[in-house]
This record gives structure tokens, C-alpha cells and sequence, in this order.
């Protein structure tokens, strides 16, 4: 618990990942292959789209005609890596991960003069080390994370030119780049060394390769420069740019494009968008991964359509991980309470305990929440999903019709202050921004609410942009510095990051 502020970040972006890494070398007589040839290649790409069936015939068929060819225990774990990362079922987990060994066993007796002997052990070994990132087995997780780097590091050494070590190494490269200052020791002790710039050149660099060349690895080199954008550049635009190019996977017959193409517009506030491509993923690409039922749920939510809960309901009902859950349960309160049965929001607010943990700043916010029995202000509810799903003049014109002189509570005129400011910074009215964010500061500064925080966070983006660095770091300072609440931690990273990107500037 002590460090997951700083390994949020981390476990955030391996999660849609798990596409590189490798193994010390140990002769051995080439007994066994790594043959990618045309049948395995289709096998990878159906599983890379998680249409496990597809890619389970192929496989099943190669095991009889090409037994000793080691591709096939390769593509083999993306099906377990995949559905237990997205499922978060333990049992499933339990049952599955003693494959992890057998698999690195059998791979250890391949071709040690093949640039797949190292790489295909180093990825098995990171797909463990990020499903145990997930189940919060940190010991074994950063175990493999540390092997991986060691032996993709040597693989690029021995063959500088097989491009899809630079996809990995690039992204923890990138990644070891992000790290606060107060650890670096730690990083430098274990022989990781990176910035973001050698990171995302390096990932740049697979990308031009690729273009009109066959490379094998060309979608996951794109999902994993796309993840660099979002998770560690926190380039969310960026990020829409890369998914919306005619040559980023399509979303037809590809649950993982389809999610990530879905997660993204959501993050742009493009929120029909994200309906489109939830609502595709379930009824048409028939996914397992319920995590589409939780975020098409919070997309109809905001466009205040409360049959959204029925989405909520079967994610709350069926999903067999912790993460979400909470939010997930609030969120079905929220749609009794814009439906004015008041009952029935607290009746559902109390199922919020139930289950789930609060490692996300959303569960532990509905957890509070239910632990308190508050009752959200009903029309800065409205103000704020709106403005969630990028309907920013639904949401003005919602909030402008609040009489200030009822919000007789610090906390909701904070909030007031504060939904208006950001209703205005993404509109680009930076002017009205700038002032509703100041009046949530001096308002809410030593309120126990998150929103004078984030207030200030969005201060220091601001000055940020516009080179005015003195006044940035005031405001990231003064973030930093706001009382503990529901957000802080993740706004405490954003700030932090902001710190670091001015200094970075000079």
C-alpha cells in the first residue's frame, strides 16, 4: 500500500500490455523452434483480438502438424494473460497460473541462437508479473518485471535489429522515466535506467519500421505507444489521434481495439462515441470482458439516461474482481436519485459496502460516500455527468440555474465553483476559468473535499501552457499541499508531474 501512488501509473499502463521482454541464455541444443510462420501469426492476431475459439483451432491444428515449433506455447499465454488482467477472477488466476512455469520450462528448450528464445520467455514472464500486479502479488510481480528489463536489455544487445524488442524496452524506458526523484535510487539499484524521450523514440522508432514492411508486431507496437500517450505522456488528445488513424486496428472483430478505442473517446469526453464502440463490443464483437458493461453504463449515465443501471447492475452482478465494484453500485444509487426515489438510493447506497476494495480514488470516494449516507446535490449530479460525457452546454445551462444562496453547505458551494470553472477550461474559456477556480480555492481550501485540489492542479496546467512557470508551480505546490481527501492521491500525481515537467523544460 505504501508506494501504490507511485506504481499507479505502472500498473495502469501494463494492464492493456504485455507484449515484450525476455531470458538469460542458456545453451541448449536446438531441439525445439520459434517458427512464426503464417498459421501461428493468424493464431497471435486472433488472440492479440481476444477471439480466443479462433485462435485456440489454429492452434490446436499446429500442435498436430508442428509440435515441436515453441511459437505456439508463446501465443499460447496471451489467453490466460488476457482473461485473467481483464477478469480479475482469482480463482481463475489460482487454476491458471501454475501454466506460467510449465510454459518457461518448455520454452527454455528452444533454438538460444533464435531473438525469440529470450523474448518469448521475458513475455511470459511479464504477463505474470502484470496479472500479479493486479492481484497484488508484488513480490513476484516486480521478481519478472526485473528479469524482463534484464533480458530484453540483452536481446537488444544480441540482436539490435529484431524491432520488436524496442517496443517493450521502449515503453519501460519511458516508464522508469516517470519516476519521482525520491526513488530513482531504487530504480538505479535494480539496473533500471530510461528517460521518457529514449522511451518514446525508441517506440517511434518500431512504429516506422513497420510502415510498408510485414512486421508481426505492428498492432501491439501501435496499442503500446497509444498506452505511452495516455498513461504515461497524459496526452489524452494525442491519444484520439493515434486511435482515429486509418491504420490502427480496426474495431470490427477486435474486442481489444474496440475497448481501447471506446476507453479513449470516453477520455476525450466524446462520450456517443464511446456508447458506439461499448455497445459494438458487447452485442457484436460478444465480449467477456465486463468492464464494457461498467463503462457503457457510465457513459448512458451521463446523458442522464438512468437505464444505465441495468448495464451497472450486470457488471455489480457478475463481475468476479474488486476494482470498480463501488463505483460501479454508487453509480446505480445515482440513477434512483435522478429518479427521485430517495428509498431506493439509500437502499443502494448500502450495497456499496459489499465487495470491492478502494484501491481507485472512485471506489474510495463511493465508499465514503455510503459510509456517510450523504445525498449528492441533484443538479450539480447533473452538471458533472454531463460535463463527464462532453455536453458542456447541457451542463452550463444546468449549473447556471442554481441559485448560489442554496447551497448553504461549504462543500457544495465549493463544488459549485469548482463544476463551473471545469465546465468553462474545457470549453476554452480559460478567462472564466481561471476566476471560478481561484473562488474554489479561497472557498475550499481547507475543506475536506477534492475539489479546491483539483481547482489548483488545473491552475498549474494552465499557467503551465502558457510558460508562465512561477505561477504553475504556486498552484501545483498549493495542490499538494490541500488537505487529504477523496482524488487527492491521483490529483497529488498529476501535480507532482507538472512539477517535474517544468523542471524538465529548463
Amino acid at each position: 500500500m505504501k508506494h501504490r501512488v507511485h506504481l499507479t501509473p505502472l500498473i495502469q499502463a501494463l494492464l492493456f500490455a504485455g507484449f515484450f521482454i525476455s531470458v538469460d541464455a542458456v545453451a541448449a541444443p536446438p531441439r525445439y523452434t520459434f517458427d512464426f510462420n503464417t498459421q501461428c501469426e493468424a493464431a497471435y492476431q486472433y488472440m492479440l483480438s481476444m477471439r480466443y475459439e479462433e485462435a485456440r483451432t489454429i492452434l490446436s491444428q499446429q500442435k498436430i502438424e508442428a509440435p515441436q515449433n515453441l511459437i505456439i506455447t508463446y501465443i499460447d499465454d496471451y489467453a490466460d494473460f488476457l482473461r485473467c488482467a481483464f477478469n480479475e477472477d482469482r480463482k481463475e488466476f489460482n487454476r491458471l497460473y501454475p501454466n506460467k512455469d510449465k510454459r518457461l520450462t518448455a520454452l527454455s528448450k528452444g533454438d538460444t541462437k533464435s531473438p525469440y528464445y529470450l523474448y518469448t520467455q521475458a513475455q511470459v514472464s511479464l504477463h505474470w508479473a502484470i496479472v500479479n500486479l493486479k492481484f497484488e502479488n508484488y513480490t513476484s510481480a516486480f521478481i519478472d518485471i526485473h528479469r524482463a528489463y534484464n533480458y530484453l536489455t540483452e536481446n537488444q544487445t544480441l540482436y539490435p535489429d529484431f524491432k520488436a524488442n524496442l517496443i517493450g524496452l521502449g515503453f519501460m524506458h519511458a516508464l522508469i522515466g516517470t519516476v519521482p526523484d525520491s526513488y530513482k535510487w531504487a530504480v538505479r539499484l535494480i539496473g533500471f535506467n530510461g528517460s521518457v524521450n529514449q522511451g518514446k523514440n525508441e517506440m517511434l522508432e518500431a512504429i516506422e519500421y513497420s510502415k510498408g514492411k510485414h512486421f508481426i508486431f505492428q498492432n501491439e507496437a501501435k496499442y503500446m505507444y497509444l498506452l505511452l500517450q495516455l498513461i504515461v505522456l497524459n496526452d489524452k488528445q494525442g491519444a484520439y489521434q493515434t486511435v482515429s488513424q486509418e491504420d490502427f486496428p480496426t474495431h470490427y472483430g477486435n474486442a481489444l481495439s474496440c475497448f481501447i478505442k471506446a476507453y479513449i473517446a470516453l477520455k476525450n469526453y466524446k462520450n456517443d462515441e464511446a456508447i458506439k464502440f461499448f455497445s459494438y463490443n458487447i452485442y457484436n464483437n460478444k465480449t467477456e470482458v465486463l468492464y464494457n458493461y461498467y463503462l457503457l453504463g457510465m457513459c448512458q449515465l451521463n446523458k442522464l439516461n438512468t437505464d444505465a443501471y441495468y448495464n451497472l447492475k450486470y457488471f455489480s452482478e457478475n463481475f468476479q474482481g474488486v476494482n470498480y465494484l463501488k463505483d460501479a453500485r454508487n453509480r446505480m444509487a445515482w440513477c434512483a436519485l435522478l429518479n427521485g426515489r430517495m428509498q431506493e438510493y439509500f437502499i443502494l447506497l448500502e450495497k456499496v459496502t459489499e465487495g470491492g476494495n478502494t484501491l481507485s480514488d472512485s471506489d474510495k470516494a463511493a465508499q465514503n460516500a455510503a459510509k456517510q449516507k450523504s445525498v449528492p446535490d441533484i443538479e450539480l449530479l447533473k452538471a458533472r455527468l454531463l460535463m463527464d460525457g462532453g455536453y458542456f452546454n447541457q451542463a452550463l445551462s444546468v449549473i447556471d440555474k442554481i441559485n448560489i444562496n442554496s447551497l448553504n453547505k461549504p462543500e457544495l458551494l465549493t463544488e459549485y465553483q469548482y463544476r463551473k470553472g471545469r465546465i468553462y477550461h474545457l470549453k476554452g474559456d480559460i478567462s472564466d476559468a481561471i476566476n471560478y477556480y481561484t473562488s474554489c480555492i479561497e472557498s475550499g481550501r481547507t475543506v475536506p473535499v477534492y475539489f479546491a485540489a483539483n481547482a489548483a492542479m488545473e491552475l498549474g496546467n494552465i499557467y503551465a501552457a502558457n510558460q508562465n512557470y512561477e505561477l504553475a508551480k504556486k498552484y501545483y505546490k498549493m495542490s499538494l499541499a490541500m488537505p487529504d481527501s477523496d482524488f487527492k492521491n491521483s490529483i497529488d500525481v498529476r501535480s507532482k508531474a507538472g512539477l517535474q515537467r517544468i523542471e524538465a523544460s529548463k
